[in-house]
């Protein structure tokens, strides 16, 4: 009779490769994402508890640990996104006739360029 057992894998197996590590880095910094989600959803239950609530929670925010906090929620944030609009071109290469779209312009116009405008556009509505 076969034996049907699964290979072991070691819980360290994607620090074998880099690009393996790297791939684990970005999804770790979805959960990172997912977890300031829960932080704004608690943020906004504060603000319908009252003045005093929200008072409160502003006033906590100013902690050391709120402040490492938002550093590594900012960090997480933009590997996750540097990394998507990288791999954009991977997953949808563009083709004019039969030449490909260099990986770079691919980038830049799926991700950085849209997120340039709306970042300006965010900050113009803000300032006026």
């Amino acid at each position: 009779m076969s034996d049907l057992r699964q290979p072991s894998v070691k819980p360290s197996w994607f620090l074998e490769r880099r690009n393996w590590t790297l791939f684990m880095i970005r999804e770790t910094t979805a959960v990172i994402i997912a977890g300031y989600l829960v932080f704004l959803l608690v943020f906004l239950s504060r603000l319908a508890g009252g003045a005093e609530a929200f008072e409160a929670h502003l006033a906590a925010l100013t902690h050391p640990l709120a402040v490492v906090g938002h550093v590594l929620a900012l960090a997480g944030a933009l590997w996750h996104s540097v990394t998507w609009f990288n791999s954009s071109s991977q997953v949808m290469p563009i083709f004019i006739g039969e030449r490909r779209v260099p990986d770079i312009w691919v980038s830049i116009a799926n991700g950085y360029a849209p997120l340039i405008v709306l970042t300006a556009l965010i900050i113009w509505a803000v300032s006026t």
